[in-house]
C-alpha cells in the first residue's frame, strides 16, 4: 500500500484508558481508544488522505465511484469511509464531493 510508515515509542503513561488521536496534514484524523496495562501495547494505524475512501494511498475512479453512489442514495458510506469521502467536511457526502473527487482523481485539483 502507498504511504509512510512511521513508528513511535511513547514510555512512562498511567495505566488507564486513553483516547489516541492520530492526525497529519491533508489526510482524516482518526481516533483509538487504547487500554494501558502492565504489558506493552502496539497498535497498527492507519489515515487516510483527504477522499482515499478505500485507502489505497489515493484518490482515483473507485473513491469517485463509491462518493457518487453514497450521493444518489445506493450505497451508505458510514464511520472513517464517509469522513474521507466528506472531502468539504460539512458533514454531508453530496455532488460537491463527487465533483471535487473526479477533480482530484483528474490531476485538475487537490482535495485541500
Amino acid at each position: 500500500v502507498n504511504g509512510n510508515t512511521e513508528v513511535y515509542s511513547v514510555s512512562g503513561i498511567d495505566i488507564g484508558e486513553y483516547t489516541l488521536k492520530i492526525s497529519k496534514p491533508y489526510h482524516v484524523s482518526r481516533e483509538y481508544d487504547v487500554i494501558i496495562g502492565e504489558e506493552s501495547v502496539s497498535l497498527d494505524v492507519r489515515i487516510n488522505l483527504i477522499g482515499d475512501i478505500n485507502s489505497d494511498g489515493r484518490v482515483n475512479t473507485i473513491d469517485v465511484s463509491q462518493a457518487n453512489a453514497h450521493a444518489r442514495g445506493s450505497i451508505a458510506l458510514a464511520g472513517y469511509d464517509f469522513d474521507c469521502a466528506d472531502i468539504n467536511a460539512d458533514g454531508k457526502v453530496n455532488t460537491l464531493d463527487v465533483a471535487r473527487m473526479n477533480a482530484v482523481a483528474k490531476g485538475v485539483s487537490k482535495p485541500w
